[in-house]
């Protein structure tokens, strides 16, 4: 089943012709893709604005639209599939743009089984952003009709030291995964049974080595943030994050802040809990005042203090999980 074939399957699973519970593996066969599909009297969201079409005609020549328009003023090609959309939306597919394919901890079922789940859903395309040869080979049987699934775009092994520590390793390392197959870099740290784990992060030249490389290599960058390096690193390369809350490591935890923020806290703390101990109160008390005491040294007042009230406005409720940095309360 080619590229084409499966364009028309997404928006047919997208109208609800085909059942969603596809659940087991098909047996798909290369077959020839219909001249062309017209989905006819459907209601179009196009997503480029917000706006609702009723009424449309929309035709799918070689697995693109070549035609949206009003029912009557687009005529149906001669020798389509004609798909009735009356009562039904058609919409673009939709994009998992931070997908794990691993079969280990329950991520995906063996052999890409969950393919057709994400067609029956309307997930056309995923960006994988974690890769092993296995995930290429299932991307290869999906672009070539073998496998009914979403268009895979994969990351190859994460980039961090040890595993690429120095500018000549990045400049090697990139260019490999590349000609094997991969679509993605993605600069993780390395941890948890995958191999040396990262311990320093990586030096300034080797970062910017592994960002000038990826763009030579016509290959898009995204991880995490460089912990060793700050902010300034992410600024100036302009290094997507996979994780908005990267930017609370690299700003308001700096690794060069980090000693003297615990430092502050734990001091703080220890004095106001024994202060707290002598005059017989809470020790939530002592913490929601130490927190914005804490702060002063990176954050600004206002953080801190709403810090410290989010704390005490939590312990009086009742709420036991926490998240000062931000100024809210989190259910246990």
């Amino acid at each position: 089943m080619n590229r084409a074939q499966r364009t028309i399957i997404g928006g047919l699973l997208s109208l609800g012709v085909i059942n969603a519970a596809l659940a087991q593996q098909p047996t798909a066969t290369p077959q020839e893709a219909p001249a062309a599909v017209a989905f006819v009297n459907v209601t179009v969201i196009p997503m480029d604005r917000e706006r609702v079409d009723p009424g449309q005609t929309v035709v799918i020549r070689d697995g693109r639209i070549a035609v949206i328009g009003a029912v009557g003023e687009v005529p149906v090609p001669n020798g389509a599939t004609v798909v009735d959309g009356s009562g039904r939306y058609l919409l673009p597919g939709l994009t998992d743009a931070h997908a794990h394919l691993d079969t280990t901890g329950g991520g995906t079922r063996p052999d890409f089984g969950d393919a057709p789940l994400y067609l029956a859903y309307g997930v056309t395309s995923i960006v994988n952003l974690r890769g092993i040869p296995e995930h290429v080979v299932w991307k290869r049987k999906v672009e070539s009709g073998e496998l009914l699934g979403p268009s895979v775009y994969s990351a190859g092994p994460f980039v961090d030291e040890p595993r690429v520590s120095t500018p000549d390793e990045m400049q090697q390392e990139i260019p490999a995964q590349a000609s094997q197959g991969y679509d993605v870099i993605k600069f993780h740290p390395i941890g948890g049974g995958l191999g040396a784990a990262t311990t320093t992060g990586l030096s300034s030249r080797a970062y910017e080595a592994m960002i000038e490389a990826a763009r030579r290599a016509k290959m898009p960058l995204v991880g995490h943030a460089p912990i060793s390096l700050g902010l300034e690193a992410v600024l100036q390369t302009g290094q997507p994050l996979a994780h908005l809350n990267e930017l609370n490591v690299v700003y308001f935890l700096e690794a060069r802040s980090l000693l003297r923020f615990a430092l502050a806290t734990g001091g703080s703390l220890l004095v106001l809990l024994l202060v707290v101990a002598a005059w017989g109160l809470q020790p939530s008390f002592a913490v929601g005042i130490a927190l914005p005491l804490a702060s002063l040294g990176r954050l600004s007042m206002c953080a801190g203090l709403r810090a410290g009230y989010s704390w005490l406005a939590c312990s009086r409720s009742g709420v036991t999980s926490f998240c000062g940095r931000v100024g809210c309360c989190l259910t246990a």
